[in-house]
């Protein structure tokens, strides 16, 4: 995370591409009800298709929306952090499928590592749960019900940093490699 970065307030972020899998759609839907609810909400989104990620705005967000969004391009790591550092929420929207419900998305260890809660569905299974207070797990069964998700309240980015810290980091990774050996020695030992 680069502490340097003012981090703020209301604000929510997507980084990614524009596939209909990552649910683009849904997100600007989702992002219209929040700017409906919180005229101080704002969106940025990064993607390297900027062009088609304005073909959608352009079709699915609210005039509300429109006026409180920004879209760059990113290249580097450190644009890619300075990006997530500046921002309090980050989309993560999967269906449940059977693909999506055994995945380990990047982007939820970007967000996380960078201070940013996600907002996501609890299709992605394996980390849903882990997330308490960083994540904002919201359902809905159909794009009609993509209006108005409500407030999201900000715990502080020492919570998602905690968070990446236990289930994504060297660290983490090391003391499961750790577990399993041991376990594997102890069984075949």
């Amino acid at each position: 995370m680069n502490e340097n970065v003012y981090r703020n307030p209301f604000s929510y972020c997507y980084l990614g591409g524009m596939a209909p899998w990552q649910n683009f759609e849904i997100i600007v839907r989702l992002m219209s009800g929040v700017v409906r609810g919180n005229p101080e909400a704002f969106f940025s989104v990064a993607t390297k298709e900027v062009e088609e990620c304005w073909k959608i705005l352009s079709s699915v967000a609210s005039d509300e929306l429109l006026g409180k969004v920004k879209v760059v391009s990113l290249s580097k790591k450190s644009e890619v952090q300075d990006f997530l550092s500046s921002q309090q929420f980050g989309f993560l929207i999967r269906d449940d499928h059977v693909i999506n419900n055994v995945s380990s998305p990047i982007k939820l260890a970007e967000y996380l590592s960078c201070g940013v809660n996600v907002v996501t569905t609890n299709a992605i299974r394996s980390y849903s749960p882990v997330l308490g207070v960083a994540g904002h797990i919201i359902e809905f069964s159909s794009e009609a019900d993509v209006i108005l998700v409500g407030e999201f309240s900000y715990p502080g980015s020492d919570v998602s940093i905690g968070v990446f810290e236990r289930h994504f980091s060297v660290k983490s990774a090391m003391n499961a490699i750790e577990v399993f050996l041991c376990e594997l020695g102890a069984r075949y030992g």
